[in-house]
């Protein structure tokens, strides 16, 4: 999967949600999802490729995988909440049952999902999380 982010020198683009997920189809299935409601998605593969799409489109939400080739959620979240201080960040996993309140406390995780998502769910919680930023005016 390539990233969907296209590079323009000098400029960021806004987006909605970034998606941080290495299962090609499972990403792809959300993006759709949520670009249907109207939803602008950018995607990234790795945590390493996570780090770069934030830095062009400072997403309000990144809905995180916690197991990728190269970082673990928890990774990839404290190092896009340094380049984007006040994204929510959903983190998913099939593979653990959820992660300390220490950990969510501290990387200031929104919310913890266990896979497979319910697609409806997830878009309500991300439209109710992009709609809150919209309202408050954080623009990135």
């Amino acid at each position: 999967m390539v990233d969907h982010i296209r590079d323009f020198p000098g400029s960021v683009q806004r987006c909605d949600v970034l998606i941080v997920e290495d299962d090609e189809l499972q990403s792809e299935e959300i993006a759709g999802f949520l670009t249907r409601v109207g939803l602008v998605v950018q995607s990234a593969e790795t945590g390493m490729a996570a780090a770069r799409v934030a830095r062009l489109c400072r997403p309000h939400v990144a809905l995180l995988d916690y197991n990728l080739p190269d970082a673990i959620g928890t990774e990839i979240a404290a190092e896009i909440r340094a380049i984007v201080p006040d994204l929510d960040i959903i983190v998913m996993s099939g593979r653990i049952e959820g992660l300390p309140d220490e950990v969510v406390s501290a990387l200031g995780i929104s919310t913890f999902l266990n896979k497979p998502v319910k697609l409806g769910a997830l878009r309500q919680l991300i439209l109710a999380l992009v709609q809150a930023h919209r309202a408050s005016g954080h623009c990135h």
